[in-house]
């Protein structure tokens, strides 16, 4: 597309400056979230289209679009799409590339009507990778916290007892580290969480 590209997609990457210069195009342009709480270098934008409420964000440094559908009450990505009519789960880890995640948004924008769907299907399996990523966090945050603490025993001890500059040198990244991931939930609640 050779059309101008909207100001808040500078540095995106190229397929999502181009859906958001087809968006332009056809009159629904995207805007600045309203009302939506974003990290502090994040950000989110939104078009009102006749498919439903495309949105457009970069979080932590990571662009992607999605789609909030008629009937789905959460914003639908690629991997969700994708993953109904074979009956998938979606991985709590993996994100939609930019180019697919793009792809996905600009085929349902240029169809001549809204292919159908499984409204229940899609909201099923984004529910079940939230409740999926929030019941795995607690397990997976003890553990980094017992090998952080670990490590800076092992590393105080090693360089203390023998001397050893270098582990003294990563016994103080390990604290600093322990900090930061202690410190994180504190953080998100003053600056907000980023969108996922």
């Amino acid at each position: 597309m050779t059309g101008p590209n909207p100001t808040p997609l500078r540095g995106a990457p190229r397929p999502l400056r181009d859906l958001g210069a087809l968006l332009a195009e056809r009159g629904t342009p995207l805007r600045d979230a309203e009302g939506v709480t974003v990290a502090r270098g994040d950000a989110e934008w939104h078009a009102h289209t006749p498919i439903g409420l495309v949105r457009v964000y970069r979080s932590r440094g990571f662009w992607s679009t999605d789609v909030a559908l008629p009937g789905v009450n959460h914003f639908v990505p690629a991997d969700a799409w994708a993953a109904c009519p074979e009956g998938g789960r979606l991985s709590t880890m993996n994100r939609v590339p930019p180019a697919a995640a793009a792809a996905f948004v600009t085929d349902l924008l240029t169809a001549p009507q809204l292919p159908p769907y499984d409204a229940a299907c899609l909201a099923r399996v984004i529910e079940e990778r939230e409740e999926r990523r929030t019941t795995n966090a607690g397990p997976t945050l003890v553990w980094v916290i017992v090998i952080h603490v670990a490590l800076i025993a092992v590393g105080w001890w090693g360089g203390v007892v023998h001397d050893i500059a270098v582990l003294r040198l990563m016994t103080g990244l390990a604290v600093v580290s322990l900090a930061g991931i202690l410190l994180a939930p504190l953080v998100r609640k003053r600056w907000g969480s980023p969108p996922r």
